[in-house]
C-alpha cells in the first residue's frame, strides 16, 4: 500500500521510512512538506495519509484545502500525529482512524498500519482486520472482533463490551464504523453491535428495541429508524424458526 506523510520533521520521516521498510504492507512512501513549495503537482494517490499536525499548520490555506478535499472526496483514511490530543477536532470531516501524541508510540503505529490490509492496487480494499487494536492506559491491546458484543457511547467515552471485561476508550462511533467488519451494525446513536452475537430483539415501546446477546447479561438499545434492515432480517429468521 502507498502511504503519504505530511511532515517537515526529517527525523520523523526517516524513522517512519525505516519502520515502513520492515512492513510487508507498505510499498511506497510519499512526503508532502510546505517548505518544498506548493503541493499542487504532488501525487495524491495513496491508501493512507499520516498527518503530522505541527507541520500541517504551516501549510497555506489553498494547500490545506486541497488535502482536505482529496481525503474527503476519496474517503482516504488518515492517522494524525498531534502535540495535543484536543487538536483532533481540527480534522473533523476526515476519515480519521487513529491519532498519536508525544511521545510517539512507534510500535502501536506499526500495528495500526499493519491492520489496515489495503493492497496498493486496490485489491481487497474492503478487507478488514480480524482484530480491534486499541490503546488502553499504557498498553496496546489486540481484541478479536468475535469477542466483542457491542460498543456503547457515553459522552466522549466509548465502552467495549466483552464477555470477561468492559474497556473504556476515547473514540467516536462514526470513526469506528470505518474500520469495523460488516457484522458490526450501528443500531442507535449510542450503540454499534456485533450482529453475530444477537440472541433476541424485543420491542420496548415508542419504536425502540432492546437487543440481548448470547452468553452476555447486558443489553443494547436499538432505534427502528437506524436499523430497519437488521430488524426485518431478525423477524424473518425468527418466523422461519417458529415454523420448523
Amino acid at each position: 500500500m502507498k502511504v503519504t506523510l505530511i511532515t517537515e520533521d526529517k527525523i520523523f520521516e526517516e524513522r517512519f521510512r525505516t519502520m515502513a521498510d520492515g512492513l510487508g504492507t507498505v510499498t511506497k512512501v510519499n512526503t508532502f512538506a510546505q517548505s518544498e513549495g506548493s503541493i499542487s503537482n504532488k501525487d495524491f494517490k495513496s491508501n493512507l495519509f499520516i498527518i503530522e499536525d505541527q507541520s500541517f499548520t504551516k501549510f497555506n490555506l489553498k494547500d490545506k484545502s486541497q488535502v482536505f478535499t482529496w481525503l474527503i472526496e476519496n474517503e482516504i483514511p488518515a492517522i494524525l500525529v498531534l502535540e495535543d490530543q484536543e487538536r483532533v477536532s481540527e480534522y473533523s470531516g476526515l476519515k480519521v482512524i487513529d491519532y498519536f501524541t508525544s511521545p510517539m508510540d512507534w510500535k502501536r503505529l506499526e500495528l495500526r498500519i499493519d491492520s489496515i490490509h489495503v493492497v496498493s492496487n486496490g485489491e481487497n480494499a474492503n478487507k478488514k482486520s480480524d482484530k480491534f487494536i486499541l490503546k488502553y492506559k499504557k498498553e496496546v491491546i489486540l481484541v478479536d472482533y468475535d469477542d466483542i458484543f457491542f460498543f456503547e457511547k457515553n459522552g466522549r467515552k466509548l465502552s467495549i463490551h466483552m464477555k470477561e471485561r468492559v474497556l473504556t476508550i476515547y473514540e467516536s462511533l462514526k470513526n469506528l464504523q470505518n474500520i469495523l467488519p460488516v457484522d458490526f451494525v450501528r443500531v442507535h446513536n449510542s450503540y454499534t453491535i456485533n450482529s453475530k452475537k444477537i440472541a433476541r430483539i424485543t420491542e420496548v415501546g415508542n419504536r425502540s428495541f432492546e437487543i440481548e446477546f448470547h452468553e452476555y447479561d447486558k443489553a443494547a438499545k436499538m432505534s427502528r429508524y437506524k436499523s430497519d434492515n437488521l430488524l426485518k432480517e431478525y423477524l424473518t429468521t425468527s418466523m422461519r424458526a417458529q415454523a420448523l
